[in-house]
């Protein structure tokens, strides 16, 4: 059996940080996800990996090398609504800690060529 391959255009409109708690809305710019329902993998930021199902939610995460940096993101596959969740590792204590988050939308899309 030939991978379905799902392509989406996902795009951010809000963020809200906890710092100033405010949320602000962004210019949207999109982004290709493309999911791999039956093996359960994705490929977002040029980064190919799998997800994990929460319900109706997909999941994965991001680690960003060199920034302490690490986004989860979740989509849900009925409202196409698409979460970015930022933590920053704190070099005191060496955990992460939830600094915000950006809300947007994911559409299917179909490939150019």
């Amino acid at each position: 059996n030939a991978e379905v391959e799902v392509n989406l255009s996902c795009s951010f409109d809000y963020a809200y940080f906890f710092s100033d708690g405010k949320e602000t809305e962004l210019r949207p710019e999109f982004n290709s996800l493309v999911i791999f329902p039956n093996s359960q993998e994705y490929i977002y930021e040029s980064v190919k990996s799998t997800y994990i199902l929460k319900g109706n939610k997909i999941e994965f995460t991001l680690f960003i090398a060199g920034l302490n940096i690490k986004k989860i993101y979740t989509l849900d596959k009925t409202t196409s609504v698409f979460k970015e969740h930022i933590y920053f590792r704190d070099d005191k204590d060496n955990k992460y800690k939830y600094k915000g988050i950006f809300t947007g939308k994911c559409n299917k899309s179909k490939s150019l060529f």
